[in-house]
């Protein structure tokens, strides 16, 4: 379980709205500052490349979610999972499609509640086209 003193920032890619949206393809990033198990902040940041098309997507994405600890989602692919574990984020599993869901899910459990799956590289997503290199 993370400390719940220090500040922490959680990032869940969403669809625009109130929905998660695969990783790689979100039109944006809900991240949101946590502190002792509240919310403390939230900011929207827009992906620049949501169609996939910069040869650069990989990093692209990896710098959507800068200066966060943990990323929330549905759907992501192994190869972005290995990227950010590597990097040094906790990549979790969301447990529903919607992102009060998800984000609420994470706040309890780091009140003790059940934990969110961890999505090691090996199982991250076994949908994911395994043709696609990037997220």
């Amino acid at each position: 379980m993370q400390s719940n003193t220090r500040m922490q920032y959680v990032a869940i890619p969403t669809d625009g709205g109130a929905y998660l949206a695969h990783f790689g393809r979100a039109p944006g990033m809900a991240v949101f500052g946590i502190q002792g198990a509240q919310i403390i902040s939230r900011e929207d940041r827009l992906n620049p490349d949501p169609e996939h098309l910069d040869p650069a997507h990989h990093r692209v994405m990896l710098d959507l979610v800068r200066g966060c600890q943990v990323v929330i989602a549905a759907h992501i692919g192994q190869p972005m999972v290995r990227s950010l574990v590597h990097e040094g984020v906790q990549v979790l599993g969301a447990p529903t499609e919607s992102v009060d869901g998800a984000i609420q899910a994470y706040l309890r459990s780091l009140r003790g509640g059940p934990a969110l799956e961890c999505m090691a590289s090996s199982a991250a997503d076994k949908q994911h086209h395994p043709e696609q290199a990037g997220s």
